[in-house]
């Protein structure tokens, strides 16, 4: 949980970061305006020494660059869990993973039983096989012998 709290902090810190700087492209590019009534405060006119900077593409990548922002911010809050979930819900999610785990248990007792039964017989045919093989070197002895 606190890893995409900490997610959504940092995306809505790169959404403050593109607006200051949109807004600084804004500053640097807009010309003077002097409101009604307040000429007198400005003896000199003011002039912006950066009226030929006329960024083309910067505003788009800009509103592309919040959009994009925007829009990885909207998913990651989706992500995060809700609070609607109450006592009963949850009580309710666990009978249900009970009920799972028991039909699960039952599996696993079964197949662990099939596996016991298939040993037990695995086992006896390896003592039959043995005691074949015991009997035939008995058999080829005494051949040898008589």
């Amino acid at each position: 949980m606190c890893d995409r709290i900490t997610q959504v902090q940092d995306q809505i810190n790169q959404i403050a970061d593109h607006m200051c700087n949109a807004i600084g492209l804004l500053q640097q590019s807009a010309q003077p305006a002097i409101l009604p009534g307040h000429e007198r405060l400005f003896s000199v006119p003011v002039k912006n020494e950066n009226i030929e900077f006329q960024p083309k593409d910067l505003p788009l990548l800009f509103a592309k660059l919040i959009a994009k922002s925007v829009k990885e911010l909207d998913t990651l809050i989706d992500r995060l869990p809700n609070d609607d979930q109450t006592a009963e819900t949850d009580v309710a999610a666990i009978e249900q993973l009970s009920k799972a785990n028991q039909n699960a248990t039952k599996v696993f007792q079964e197949a662990h039983e099939s596996c016991q039964n298939l040993l037990s017989r695995v086992q006896a045919a390896l003592k039959d096989i043995s005691e074949c093989e015991v009997y035939t070197e008995r058999w080829d002895m005494q051949d040898a012998t008589s």
